[in-house]
């Protein structure tokens, strides 16, 4: 997505799904499988707790189970931005840093999951 601001366009770091890119498809599936199983094993080990705390805990482990893949998407989407003007080595260092997070998220968005030819 990409929107006028201040006669440049500036790219959505957010990933959608409907762009149609089936590296952010596997992405995104990968993060709310986890999330989705994260909350659910939460929801397990809560089940004594008062109905408000259960919410409450779910819900904190299940954004804390997808948080790393959403940060490191940001920071894969950033290597690529050409405004920023970084050199090879400093987008190798913040390719390093999101992989930190989420080497799976990585790879999905470089497709290094892609079947070989």
């Amino acid at each position: 997505m990409a929107a006028a601001l201040d006669g440049r366009d500036q790219v959505d770091l957010v990933l959608c799904a409907v762009q149609g890119d089936t590296n952010v498809q596997a992405v995104l599936e990968r993060i709310d499988t986890r999330a989705f199983e994260t909350y659910g094993i939460a929801a397990h080990y809560s089940a004594g707790l008062p109905v408000a705390d259960i919410v409450g805990e779910v819900m904190r482990r299940a954004l804390a189970a997808a948080a790393p893949g959403y940060v490191a998407a940001a920071l894969e989407r950033l290597v690529f931005d050409d405004e920023l003007g970084l050199a090879p080595a400093q987008q190798m260092r913040l390719r390093d840093r999101a992989a930190e997070f989420d080497s799976g998220v990585v790879e999905d968005l470089t497709d290094a999951n892609a079947p070989l030819a």
